[in-house]
């Protein structure tokens, strides 16, 4: 997915399941964590999140189940 800068998206998903996040290009904050292109982070635990674009970027989101 594309991401404008200075646009943000939300994401909810249940506590029960995994997120996984890569930055193809550009930047992104989730998290109170800084990503660039290349960069990737995982969440779990959590019932969803905001991406806030510091610069035009794209991104892969993964909603992983974690209970194997």
């Amino acid at each position: 997915s594309d991401l404008d800068a200075g646009k943000s998206l939300s994401y909810k998903t249940e506590k029960s399941r995994g997120i996984y996040l890569h930055i193809t290009n550009g930047s992104v904050e989730v998290a109170e964590t800084k990503l660039s292109s290349g960069d990737a982070i995982k969440l779990y635990d959590v019932e969803g999140l905001e991406i806030k674009a510091t610069e035009n970027a794209g991104l892969i989101l993964f909603d992983v189940v974690m209970n194997f």
